[in-house]
């Protein structure tokens, strides 16, 4: 069970600290190319449901755009395995100082750019980790949080207004369901806001926040 009072002080203890000191602690951010602020990546191998859709004939993961090209990278694959070895060893120091470090890059920019997405590689890890993804945007208001998930079984709290939290289809080009008070991902179908990045010049979102907005039940992805 993730321990907030726990969390708390670790977060405590990083907002006395500077960002050279915490990013080590979490194992640093990413800054994605098409994203228009931070993001953060764990290993695809690490991915619980992913990894059983990988081997799945048209389902979204046999062709992740993270098993390939620059993800492959032996400076990219080592730096998201250190990530996933931070964050399971201690879920809440990890959490404290993730908190931290947000809030202290997000002081640095306009609260126009102020848009962070959870996982252009990898997933959550546990219910642990869920609760702490929560607890982090909780502690951070003055940022949007993006998080895409596979891990359906993760939802039963509601998320802080902050964080929009859209539960991706296996399939490609599978419809979400047409009733439904969740948020949804999907690829290679005609449902939803489609997401205007492949018409983009080198596939960034540019001005588009569609993926923060929770008025957006689903959104459609090209298949990359």
């Amino acid at each position: 069970m993730f321990d907030m009072v726990r969390a708390g002080y670790y977060y405590r203890l990083g907002q006395q600290a500077g960002i050279k000191y915490l990013e080590p602690r979490v194992g640093g951010l990413t800054n994605t190319s098409k994203m228009p602020w931070l993001s953060y990546s764990l290993p695809t191998s690490a991915c619980k449901t992913g990894s059983v859709l990988r081997d799945v004939p048209g389902s979204v993961c046999s062709k992740c755009y993270a098993c390939k090209g620059f993800y492959c990278m032996p400076v990219v694959a080592e730096a998201q395995q250190k990530r996933l070895d931070i964050l399971l060893a201690d879920v809440e120091r990890w959490a404290g100082y993730m908190a931290a470090l947000i809030e202290r890059k997000a002081s640095n920019i306009t609260e126009a750019k102020r848009f962070f997405r959870w996982h252009d590689s990898g997933d959550i890890q546990s219910a642990e980790h869920f609760s702490a993804l929560l607890w982090i945007a909780s502690m951070v208001p003055t940022v949007k949080f993006y998080l895409p998930t596979k891990e359906r079984k993760y939802k039963s709290r509601i998320p802080p207004s902050n964080l929009v939290l859209r539960h991706s289809m296996p399939m490609l080009r599978q419809g979400a369901p047409t009733v439904t008070v969740e948020r949804w991902a999907t690829v290679g179908s005609s449902w939803g806001h489609q997401c205007p990045a492949s018409e983009a010049e080198e596939y960034k979102c540019n001005d588009c926040r569609a993926c923060w907005s929770p008025d957006i039940p689903v959104i459609n992805y090209t298949q990359h």
